[in-house]
């Protein structure tokens, strides 16, 4: 009887050793695969910041190096560049290491700080593109005083402002959770706790933004409609010459466009003076034309002497005519090719505006769970959560080539920054 109970104790301890054997073997393998896939999801994120801070340097030092450039509005899109920089180095690094690990493995005092970062420079690129799509379409609409009285001031007066209400949304998040900073680290991710600030900041800085553009976008497409019908029906039209950052030809289109105006005034002076030119003659009150033949009837030495002076200063007024209509036929031409460039502008834009929505609305959709279901949230896997953050990370990559690549004055600095060619003083703006 002794000996069967030791065999049924020896048996039951095998089986149990076996049992444990598995278990760690399975959770060896389970942490293993977890592993890998954090391993996985940190080289897709390391190849997203590295084309994110190389894209928007290349932006910077071609703003910077190349003289053609260096505009007011560009001073805008190199601000946006900065944000975009400063997410790519600021902010996705410890993202990576986030996924690297599984969880945020530094003291919690990091994590608050992280998360005013990712809260700053994130807002600052979206309100950055916010303001551009208004600014161009105002300047559009009243190129009198937003499209020719564009000065560094007033670029700098937006760019103040937009960094002014991206610290104003991320200053109280700091401020609330400075001495409890242990209550942004929840189970070791870094998340906001407060419902409230992620539904008000959802709707300041993504909603709101969002409207504004999609109201900007759909009117600067109506007036394109609008101008191009009237330059078809022969109506005078104007167009800005604001191309934006994304289409090529931005500054020439600028001058013929500005050009119009004075050239038609021009125009007009011209055809006064040729009707008054001839006053002090008195056979001139009749048509120029039949000047001469009235002169050279009276037959005088005299006469031929002015016929001779009166046919000269017809052809000259001719040629005037003729030069004038050119002229205006070069204008209308010019202005219709402008308005071909800016419909060209507002489909990238359009580009811009897609791809914006795809990228942020995700994230900013999931930022609403918790207001309007708190238990929903933890029925979210956290790998939802980090793909629809890399995804709104990734709007930084994306803008400067939006902003950019169809502009060939951009992509000729590009290529001349990449081949070095600006270390030689002839590639250099006068300082």
């Amino acid at each position: 009887m002794t000996s069967t109970t030791n065999e049924t104790d020896t048996s039951a301890n095998t089986v149990y050793q076996w049992s444990v054997n598995i278990s760690v073997n399975v959770s060896d393998v389970s942490a293993e695969d977890v592993t890998n896939i954090n391993n996985w999801w940190a080289l897709l994120a390391l190849a997203l910041v590295l084309g994110t801070a190389a894209g928007n340097i290349l932006v910077c030092l071609a703003i910077t190096w190349e003289r053609r450039l260096q505009n007011v509005t560009n001073y805008f899109l190199m601000s946006l560049a900065i944000t975009d920089l400063m997410v790519a180095v600021l902010v996705m690094p410890l993202g990576i290491l986030t996924l690297v690990r599984g969880f945020f493995p530094l003291p919690s005092i990091y994590c608050l700080a992280w998360i005013c970062l990712d809260v700053l420079f994130c807002t600052a690129s979206i309100m950055h593109l916010c303001t551009i799509s208004v600014d161009r379409y105002l300047s559009l609409r009243y190129p009198m005083k937003f499209g020719r009285n564009k000065t560094r001031k007033r670029v700098t007066l937006k760019i103040v402002f937009v960094w002014l209400l991206s610290i104003a949304m991320s200053l109280p998040l700091c401020l609330m959770y400075s001495q409890d900073h242990d209550s942004v680290l929840v189970e070791g991710t870094c998340q906001i706790p407060d419902p409230l600030y992620k539904l008000i900041g959802s709707i300041v800085c993504f909603y709101i933004p969002l409207g504004v553009m999609l109201l900007t976008y759909a009117l600067t497409v109506r007036l394109l409609a609008v101008q191009q019908q009237n330059l078809g029906g022969g109506g005078a039209g104007w167009s800005s010459g604001w191309l934006g950052p994304g289409t090529p030809s931005l500054g020439q289109a600028h001058h013929h466009g500005n050009n119009r105006g004075p050239m038609l005034r021009r125009a007009a002076t011209l055809r006064h003076h040729n009707g008054t030119s001839t006053k002090p003659s008195k056979p001139t009150k009749t048509d120029n034309t039949s000047t001469p033949c009235l002169l050279m009837h009276y037959g005088s030495g005299r006469g031929a002497s002015n016929t001779t002076s009166i046919s000269s200063r017809t052809g000259t007024i001719r040629s005037h005519h003729s030069r004038n209509s050119s002229v205006i036929s070069r204008n209308s031409s010019r202005h219709g090719r402008i308005i071909r460039l800016e419909q060209k502008a507002t489909k990238v834009l359009g580009v811009v505006f897609f791809t914006f929505v795809i990228l942020w609305a995700p994230f900013f959709v999931l930022n609403l769970v918790p207001t309007v279901c708190a238990d929903c949230e933890r029925n979210i896997h956290h790998g939802v959560f980090d793909f629809v953050t890399w995804l709104g990370y990734a709007s930084s990559m994306v803008n400067p080539i939006f902003y950019t690549i169809f502009n060939k004055v951009f992509r000729q600095a590009f290529k001349k920054v990449l081949l070095c060619r600006y270390r030689n003083r002839n590639w250099r703006p006068p300082r």
